[in-house]
């Protein structure tokens, strides 16, 4: 019934306020209220997600509107230690009451992604840089401070992820969006690693 009207107050407009009226309510009970039951947990949440999905999607468009390569730029070193010294560093600072929240979450994790991913790769002498910001390859700035200007700066960023992968991600076309905890460096002997650990913003598993 709903359908019907639909299709007749389209192509003949109202023909009535009855049929109008009705045709109103069948919206309301067959799609507005569902929707809204459907989505009525952490709706906040929900809409700072939705804004910053939208936000990076603009940016990227932007960037590749005025792409300018430049080389890849560390600014505001804030840690430098070896790797013999990064599992009580990490539980350190995963404790500095002076850190942000985010800060604190992503020393958490980097000391087992450290011994996870990269454990055949560096020594116990390897040198590991964690940097406020870089800038990176076509001039944009990624930042993972805990203060720019007084206020915490953590980046959103969108990763075009591996086929391989998607099935792991609830992503948006191929495309999942995630925000910088830590930017960091580690200097091996002919060539250096440039990562970011990050926060998903949405995935099956964290």
């Amino acid at each position: 019934m709903e359908v019907s009207y639909y299709y007749t107050i389209r192509k003949y407009e109202a023909i009535n306020g009855y049929i109008t009226e009705t045709y109103e309510s069948l919206h309301k009970t067959y799609v507005k209220i569902p929707y809204r039951l459907s989505n009525k947990r952490d709706v906040e949440t929900q809409i700072m997600k939705m804004i910053r999905r939208r936000v990076i999607i603009l940016r990227k468009q932007m960037e590749k509107k005025y792409k300018t390569s430049v080389l890849l730029n560390y600014t505001s070193k804030l840690f430098d230690f070896k790797f013999s010294e990064a599992s009580e560093f990490c539980e350190k600072q995963k404790k500095n009451s002076n850190l942000n929240e985010k800060k604190r979450k992503g020393f958490t994790q980097f000391f087992n992604h450290l011994k996870l991913d990269f454990l055949k790769i560096i020594s116990i002498d390897t040198q590991i840089k964690i940097f406020g910001s870089v800038t990176l390859n076509n001039s944009t700035f990624l930042r993972a401070t805990n203060k720019y200007y007084d206020n915490p700066w953590f980046s959103n960023i969108a990763v075009i992820m591996n086929t391989d992968e998607l099935s792991n991600y609830q992503s948006d076309s191929g495309t999942c969006y995630a925000q910088t905890l830590l930017v960091t460096q580690i200097v091996l002997p002919n060539k250096s690693l440039h990562l970011a650990l990050v926060q998903w913003y949405i995935s099956k598993f964290f």
